[in-house]
């Protein structure tokens, strides 16, 4: 829910003929709980002002018939690896990993795969931490930031 659900604006008549809704911006599925209040700034455009006067809106989520449980995964795989080099996952798994998913499928969660994508993190040789991404089938998601170490040789 969003709270105000209205706003009195004016600005030009053209503006205000092709505004049918206002939009607030994103929400990161990475940074909710199961209920979440989240304060949104009101940005208007053009000729548009806010007659009420609100900078902000708040918006209510409540994630029903969904749970969630931290489980752990060893099912890390490296993905981009350019030729020419070796990668030896000095990190064997990754532990507590935030699942949400349907709260009736929860007491028994899917596999997680942990996914590091070297193209956006390969350093050369040597040994370093890595973003790990988290993958699990739709109707899940995974929140957090998890990392791993690698190590990277010539082949």
């Amino acid at each position: 829910s969003i709270n105000p659900q209205n706003l009195h604006i004016a600005g030009a008549e053209k503006e205000l003929q092709s505004l049918s809704k206002l939009d607030i911006g994103n929400i990161d599925f990475n940074n909710l709980s199961l209920t979440n209040q989240i304060t949104m700034p009101i940005r208007l455009g053009g000729t548009l002002q806010n007659l009420e006067n609100l900078s902000n809106v708040t918006v209510n989520i409540n994630l029903l018939n969904t749970a969630t449980k931290d489980i752990t995964t060893q099912n890390i795989q490296t993905t981009n690896l350019p030729t020419g080099y070796h990668v030896q996952l000095i990190t064997k798994q990754i532990n507590g990993i935030h699942l949400f998913g349907p709260s009736n499928q929860m007491a028994s969660p899917p596999v997680a795969n942990g996914i590091i994508d070297l193209s956006k993190s390969f350093n050369g040789i040597g040994q370093y931490e890595v973003p790990v991404s988290i993958s699990v089938p739709s109707s899940y998601w995974a929140t957090g930031t998890y990392m791993a170490v690698i190590n990277v040789e010539k082949s």
